[in-house]
């Protein structure tokens, strides 16, 4: 086949699902891209791309993204999907489908839909992640702060007929969380949707040699502008890791991740415990360091990279059932849960008491990514799923 992949960004290890679909499709199916680029390190990553498929990076400005979200705002279009609706993003996947011949149109996020559809009769699949309108209204439900939670509000009575209408405009949807998809067949009956799990790059993250962990090191990963790690960091901060301290003073936290407001970064830095190590392009030297992974996500819907990220490195985790909500786990065997923050500060605790247990929960973590999260075996579930909407649209 040949197969126009369109993305709202630029597919890499950071975006990874995009990365790695395209990476076990050109196998086989010759690809072209065409991606919005937000910024300079998004630009490095398409050399990464070019030995994969061919490419056309559509530059995004994020003054000329907000500006176009602000002329939207009284319409029924969402924000989060108004952000990338970029005229030229849309010309650029008109021209490419014009100027030679697919035999299949595969879109990445809800962001990605508007400059796809509508462009061409070919087949189309759309890989949605999540359910955007369980994602509003959980954010809006659950948001501490009045102003978000007024925008997300906003956004989760938009988004259900936005997402609906996307729904309708492929032949085959797929999504990350068996949760989501049950409510994206339920928007959508007369549309297959499809479980297909997020995966993990299994020769990039190995297991850390136990001996390279020193004791009471524990991490947290994750963009901090993203509302649902940002909560997660301040319950740690607030709730958990103070009763962790009261027991092992000599705890170390790290924290990994970009896009932190200048509030929350001054209050890690004031700690003379938390160690705040920002963007980082290698997450595994964090994992080499730690002891155990935090992830006490109250907030989102999908997978978390981050803890299957840490579970191959062969990483203890500890989260919450909504952190490991889609995943086909066992919670005390694959990992450890949490339902509130005495459970999770108690979690934790038994994993740093107990050498022990922390490699055979490692050993566990990393054998179960390698069962449910393999990026070959999911590329191929993914091919099929193509395979199968080029078929039904062709008869």
């Amino acid at each position: 086949m040949r197969i126009l992949f369109v993305t709202p960004f630029v597919p890499s290890r950071e975006r990874p699902s995009p990365f790695h679909h395209i990476r076990y499709l050109s196998r086989s199916h010759e690809v072209f891209l065409v991606c919005l680029q937000h910024d300079e390190r998004e630009k490095r990553y398409l050399s990464d791309l070019a030995p994969l498929c061919g490419i056309r990076a559509v530059p995004c400005s994020s003054s000329a993204a907000l500006l176009r979200c602000a002329t939207k705002l009284a319409s029924p279009t969402p924000l989060f999907a108004a952000y990338c609706q970029d005229p030229s993003f849309k010309r650029a996947v008109e021209e490419t489908l014009s100027a030679e011949p697919f035999d299949l149109l595969h879109v990445q996020h809800l962001r990605g839909c508007w400059a796809a559809l509508g462009t061409s009769d070919l087949p189309k699949t759309y890989d949605s992640q999540d359910c955007f309108s369980l994602l509003m209204r959980r954010l809006s439900e659950s948001s501490p702060h009045p102003l978000w939670k007024l925008l997300y509000w906003t956004e989760s009575l938009k988004m259900p007929a936005f997402e609906r209408e996307v729904l309708r405009g492929f032949d085959a949807v797929t999504c990350c969380s068996p949760v989501d998809q049950a409510e994206l067949q339920r928007m959508a009956p007369d549309r297959p949707v499809h479980y297909l799990p997020n995966g993990v790059d299994l020769n990039h993250f190995k297991p850390c040699p136990a001996r390279d962990r020193a004791e009471d090191r524990v991490l947290f990963v994750g963009r901090l502008s993203y509302l649902p790690n940002r909560d997660a960091l301040e319950y740690l901060l607030d709730r958990i890791l103070p009763v962790v301290r009261s027991r092992r003073p000599s705890l170390r936290f790290r924290v990994v991740g970009g896009g932190i407001s200048k509030k929350l970064e001054r209050r890690l830095r004031s700690l003379s415990w938390v160690e705040f190590a920002g963007h980082s392009d290698d997450v595994r030297l964090h994992h080499q360091w730690s002891s155990v992974s935090l992830a006490p996500m109250r907030l989102g819907v999908g997978t978390n990279f981050k803890i299957i990220e840490a579970m191959a490195s062969g990483l203890p985790v500890v989260t919450t059932p909504k952190g490991c909500e889609g995943l086909r786990l066992e919670a005390g065997r694959d990992l450890l849960v949490g339902g509130d923050s005495k459970e999770l500060a108690e979690a934790i605790l038994s994993l740093l008491e107990n050498p022990q247990r922390r490699q055979e929960l490692g050993r566990a973590a990393r054998s179960y990514v390698e069962r449910e999260h393999d990026w070959d075996k999911i590329g191929r579930r993914l091919e099929e799923i193509q395979l199968d909407a080029v078929s039904r649209k062709s008869n």
